[in-house]
């Protein structure tokens, strides 16, 4: 078997639907290019009133707040409906009136506005402080943002550890988003010592919900036998599984190529299983 030589780079952290990102790191696998990971995410959709759960696309949820703005005409709602409509200096207005009062929702989402420079100067300062009250009633998104701000250094001294616990509190509700970026950092070591099976562990119940890029990541693990023995098989059908559910068609070609590249590797038979529980894998 081709040896392949040691990643340059670290997997990298992930956010949201966030525009410029940097260009996928690459690394080199049996004569190819191999993605080791996506960079750190942060959740970019804004609350709205559900049954707890959240749309798979942030333009989703704000046409749901604007529906249920037009039954209830809640602030979250009606603010929903004005940031869809780009009048964010009138969506920033009815959230932080709302977000003074408490509601979690629009904490969440006047800090959004203020990391992203919507309606209002960017000023990470504000968005930390109104992420923070979210985090601290509980909501997961909130927390998971609050994290990357600290990984990040944004407005606040870079810090890993508390990064770290803010994407645990959310990581612990079952929050996809954050499981992803724990795996990331355990599997780089930043914050924590670095730590593959536990990074393993954490991109694996994000992969189960079907997050695609903790999927591509655990195919990863599996083709290069990190925190787990090397599996082919489990290589193949997570990164086809990742190519399956990835929007970004850049991030979809990435896990095409890996998973082809491994599939060079394999014998014809397999293919075929990894083809199988591809097919036959389900959310968790």
């Amino acid at each position: 078997m081709r040896q392949h030589k040691a990643p340059a780079h670290g997997y990298a952290l992930r956010f949201s639907f966030v525009l410029g990102a940097a260009p996928l790191p690459i690394r080199t696998l049996a004569g190819g290019v191999i993605g080791i990971g996506r960079s750190l995410r942060n959740d970019a959709r804004l609350g709205f009133r559900s049954d707890g759960r959240f749309m798979r696309r942030f333009i989703l949820a704000l046409l749901m707040c604007a529906r249920l703005s037009a039954a209830t005409g809640g602030p979250v709602e009606d603010g929903a409906t004005a940031y869809l409509q780009r009048d964010y200096v009138t969506a920033l207005q009815i959230w932080k009136k709302a977000a003074t009062k408490g509601d979690v929702l629009a904490q969440h989402n006047l800090g959004y506005m203020y990391a992203n420079a919507k309606g209002v100067p960017q000023d990470f300062s504000e968005a930390l402080k109104w992420y923070g009250r979210a985090a601290n009633q509980g909501y997961a998104p909130a927390q998971l943002n609050l994290g990357l701000m600290y990984a990040n250094g944004d407005g606040v001294p870079q810090d890993s550890l508390e990064a770290i616990e803010w994407y645990s509190r959310a990581a612990d509700q079952g929050y996809a988003l954050a499981q992803f970026n724990l795996g990331v950092m355990y599997a780089n070591g930043e914050g924590v010592p670095q730590d593959y099976s536990e990074a393993i562990a954490w991109y694996q119940r994000a992969a189960d919900q079907g997050w695609p890029d903790a999927q591509h990541n655990l195919g990863v693990m599996y083709a290069e036998g990190r925190g787990v023995p090397k599996d082919f098989v489990r290589a193949y059908e997570w990164l086809d599984l990742a190519a399956s559910r990835q929007a970004n068609p850049q991030e979809r070609d990435i896990s095409i190529r890996n998973r082809d590249l491994i599939a060079k590797l394999m014998t014809a038979e397999e293919i075929a299983e990894a083809k199988m529980l591809a097919k036959q894998w389900k959310p968790k």
